[in-house]
């Protein structure tokens, strides 16, 4: 539990501090554009500090307690500094429980697979990973302006960021703000953001495959240990 303790109070930090740096003065920053990146920050830093057992059998409801506190974190900050209307964050708080709780699968089903230690380089390359997806948009944004609006993969390629997925929640327009528009050629093109219950859906049934990938990678190797087991007896 201390354990536990200490790495959420890390995470609080370190999404301060992202947001400080960020940020400056919150007055001059779209409310909208604040709470979107205070929930990419949490979803962000959750491979890097979310706690992972030793064993199987406190996965689940480990996972379930962190994802829980980064959405609360997600709810209750921009609704006290007066950022978002309490529909809006709940939306927001919605997607960062679901994304925190996919990344924490990925994590474990990365471990299990590899059957390797707990590494921090599993943890960067997983955060990495996220981090790649939500900046679609950026590195596929020349293949969007060839292929044109007509085709539609400018929806496609938004519904692939994670980013997207937590702007649309909190209704905030990120690829049309000043930056994005200066980046990426999607922000010029016709595209639709994706819908709630989609982001809500896909998100549940990605922490669902995982969670059976992970499964099969225990019972694998709970398998493998009771068999070198008997052969060593």
């Amino acid at each position: 539990m201390a354990d536990f303790l200490v790495r959420f109070g890390l995470m609080v930090m370190a999404v301060a501090a992202c947001l400080w740096a960020c940020v400056g003065d919150l007055r001059t920053v779209d409310a909208s554009g604040i709470a979107w990146g205070l929930g990419f920050t949490l979803t962000l830093l959750t491979a890097l500090f979310a706690p992972l057992p030793a064993g199987t059998g406190g996965a689940l409801p480990r996972a379930l307690a962190w994802s829980s506190l980064a959405a609360a974190l997600a709810f209750a900050m921009p609704v006290a500094a007066g950022m978002a209307a309490p529909l809006p964050a709940a939306s927001l708080a919605i997607v960062v429980w679901l994304a925190s709780l996919a990344l924490q699968v990925l994590l474990a089903c990365v471990l299990g697979l590899a059957r390797t230690p707990k590494s921090t380089a599993v943890r960067v390359a997983v955060t990495a990973f996220y981090a790649a997806l939500s900046a679609a948009p950026l590195w596929l944004g020349h293949a969007a302006q060839l292929l044109g609006s007509q085709s539609g993969w400018p929806s496609r390629i938004v519904a692939l960021s994670p980013a997207a997925h937590l702007a649309s929640a909190i209704d905030c327009d990120l690829l049309r703000t000043t930056w994005f528009y200066a980046h990426t050629p999607i922000a010029g093109l016709r595209f639709e953001y994706p819908q709630f219950s989609a982001i809500v859906l896909s998100y549940a049934a990605a922490t669902l495959l995982l969670a059976v990938c992970f499964q099969l990678a225990a019972r694998r190797t709970g398998a493998m240990a009771l068999s070198m087991q008997f052969a060593r007896s």
